[in-house]
């Protein structure tokens, strides 16, 4: 285990507490505001970015009024307005004609007047161009939203959140991945406010954020899918595909593609189940389209529910339908195109394979590694990294599969599953950085401690899907990768000054 030398900050004991002065406290401010003054309800975000663009959204109080983002090179320097017309307190702005890979600060308001910004903490970075071998840093928290229900999830969530900080120091995420379970227990406009956005004020001000569905969001007073509504597809801008952002358009948010450098990341709706779920469904299909489609060197796909899991939830248990149907019917699929990494939250535990391929029966059927590809824990002190021969997507040569289902909480009589390397029943979240052909991952647990690294190490040339992969040995190969995966400086953005 790694303890980062940067942690120890101070924890907030009772942000329940926190939750209901701020409430009261907005009220006050509310009651004494000279007539038409407004306050934030949910302080800026950031979503849906592309190398020429981004959305930039909050939430104020009444009286409703238009929507204006400034933005320039340097706090005072905002010489950009983008204003949005029209009386609103749901406010969401398009800012195209960005340049790619370069850092501005903005701020956000009405009129004249500026509600949050033009400061050093507002601030947003465009991706680069697509295909581009840069640095990339991930930041990854599922089942997240327990503060909206408890004061012992808003302590755990906060501790997991200010690790991650401590951790990343000034070399923050470029992007952030939203699990599902975002807001407990239905999902509802009050329990997003209070379970997420009351949370993440300091991340999403600055770090372009990417959901994906749970059934939490789905509950009673929560979203629907189908219809596209509800405080999810409310509260989020999901990436509309194609253009300089990458990804083939799904035509809904419910499931959508991007790119990042040279990542390509699927998000997929795993907690609509019955039709959605189908073979030859309009999902299944819109994503065999996407994969052949996609050019990126990596594939990183992300859903709710977990195709193998031995944790507060069971993927053996034939009462867990969408567990098996994930599993049986897209996994083979995901791999036949060369998915590298799969990630999914729902158990509340933190669980990671080995590099495996090819298994979709129960646990039993790969009790004695028939599934794997490389066995090893994957760690660069330890086993060593898993070797994929290929640049690019190669079609079956193996992926990681991580549950990182703990980041507000943790359930369950945790036990191994025969593909897990790593089980840990601890509150948690996933940093994964991708530097050319390497991409390590970290689990940070809420006290600051690494308890899981990984890395996968591409070697080879570029293998279509479809094309048999070319297998190259010799550890002259292998510690050329090594060395370059080792030198490789993290170059983060261009200054637009």
């Amino acid at each position: 285990m790694m303890r980062n030398p940067l942690r120890e900050a101070g924890r907030v004991t009772s942000c329940v507490q926190l939750v209901r002065l701020g409430i009261a406290a907005s009220l006050l401010l509310a009651a004494v505001a000279p007539a038409g003054a407004q306050t934030l309800l949910r302080t800026p975000y950031l979503m849906a970015g592309a190398p020429d663009s981004i959305v930039v959204r909050w939430r104020t109080t009444s009286p409703p009024t238009d929507s204006v983002v400034r933005y320039g090179s340097a706090p005072g320097s905002l010489t950009q307005t983008v204003t949005v017309a029209g009386s609103r307190t749901e406010h969401e702005v398009d800012i195209s004609g960005l340049t790619p890979n370069t850092q501005y600060f903005y701020s956000v308001g009405f009129g004249t007047t500026i509600l949050a910004g033009d400061d050093a903490n507002h601030f947003f970075v465009t991706p680069p161009l697509r295909g581009t071998r840069q640095a990339t840093r991930i930041w990854v928290i599922g089942d997240s939203g327990q503060c909206a229900v408890s004061s012992q999830g808003c302590t755990d969530a906060n501790a997991v959140k200010d690790e991650y900080l401590a951790f990343a120091g000034s070399d923050i995420a470029d992007l952030w991945v939203l699990l599902g379970d975002n807001a407990y227990t239905n999902g509802t406009d009050l329990q997003y406010t209070t379970g997420f956005f009351d949370v993440y004020p300091d991340v999403m001000r600055n770090t372009i954020l990417y959901p994906t569905l749970g059934n939490h969001e789905l509950g009673s007073g929560g979203s629907n899918s189908a219809a596209q509504s509800g405080p999810y597809y409310d509260s989020f801008s999901m990436p509309s595909g194609g253009g300089l952002g990458g990804g083939v358009a799904s035509g809904t948010e419910a499931y959508y593609s991007f790119d990042w450098a040279n990542i390509h990341f699927i998000s997929i709706d795993s907690a609509t189940q019955g039709a959605n779920l189908a073979v030859g469904g309009p999902m299944y299909n819109w994503l065999e389209t996407d994969l052949i489609a996609n050019t990126q060197e990596w594939i990183i796909v992300y859903w709710h529910h977990p195709p193998y899991t031995k944790g507060s939830h069971d993927s053996d248990n034939p009462a867990e339908t969408s567990l098996f149907e994930m599993r049986e019917r897209f996994v083979p699929l995901i791999e036949s195109y060369g998915v590298d990494l799969q990630l999914t939250g729902h158990s509340h535990s933190y669980e990671r394979s080995v590099l495996i391929n090819g298994h979709t029966g129960l646990s039993s059927t790969c009790a004695l590694g028939e599934c794997f590809i490389d066995g090893g824990d994957g760690n660069p002190s330890g086993n060593g990294a898993y070797v994929k021969a290929t640049l690019g997507p190669g079609p079956n040569l193996g992926a990681v599969y991580s549950v990182v289902g703990s980041s507000s909480k943790n359930q369950g009589g945790l036990t191994q599953h025969a593909v897990m390397t790593s089980w840990i029943n601890f509150e948690g979240s996933l940093l994964i950085d991708v530097n050319g052909s390497s991409l390590d991952a970290y689990f940070i647990d809420k006290n600051g401690v690494v308890d899981d690294h990984f890395r996968i190490l591409k070697i080879g040339a570029f293998i279509p899907p479809g094309v048999p992969s070319l297998q190259i040995h010799g550890l002259i190969a292998l510690c050329l990768i090594l060395v370059a995966a080792g030198v490789l400086a993290r170059s983060r953005f261009t200054s637009t000054s």
